[in-house]
């Protein structure tokens, strides 16, 4: 009976094992790309960092600029308000805050534009980088692709990082930080 009941543990424990060995063997490979890495460190990336700084700085100089005027227009129109007709007081605020609008919409203008050059440096990496995954993948005999931000542990062999770098600083090593004019609204009938 004890050796009917170890044939028969022995025999359902290799039939759980086989499933697991089928799944092992029949699991997808998989490559991890590091794409903050890919968007932190390409050539293309670094290309396009000081335009992209310049651009910024612009934007943050110009608001400066703008808001140390109208600071001062204020302070002044303050001062100056004990002096003032109560309805010329109004008006030159009224205008004061109008040119002050005007301005905001300036900066926000500027902002927007610096932030499509960022976009449309991300659009140009990503265009060429997924081809080049792709390429990776299939070489590897990969199914899948991973993002390293979205895994919680990989193993190093998985990652082909420093493959899809060096191949994508050969294909893009820079981007053009001026994304094209939008194209213009059709006219209202």
């Amino acid at each position: 009976m004890k050796m009917l009941t170890r044939v028969a543990i022995a025999g359902a424990l290799a039939f759980t094992a086989l499933p697991t060995v089928a799944l092992a063997q029949a699991a997808p490979p998989i490559v991890v790309v590091d794409m903050g890495r890919i968007a932190a460190e390409s050539a293309a990336s670094k290309s396009a960092e000081p335009q992209l700084k310049a651009k910024f700085e612009s934007v943050q100089a110009r608001a400066k600029t703008l808001g140390d005027q109208f600071r001062g227009e204020y302070e002044n129109l303050q001062k100056a308000q004990p002096s003032m007709a109560k309805e010329a007081f109004q008006a030159k605020a009224k205008e004061l805050q109008q040119r002050q609008v005007t301005a905001e919409n300036e900066v926000r203008g500027k902002e927007q534009d610096y932030a499509r050059s960022v976009q449309y440096v991300r659009q140009q990496i990503l265009e060429a980088v997924n081809p080049i995954i792709t390429a990776v993948m299939r070489e590897k005999g990969a199914s899948l692709a991973l993002d390293r931000d979205v895994t919680l542990a990989t193993a190093q062999s998985l990652d082909v990082t420093n493959e899809v770098m060096t191949r994508l600083n050969s294909a893009l090593p820079r981007v053009n930080v001026n994304p094209p004019a939008a194209p213009a609204a059709a006219p209202k009938k």
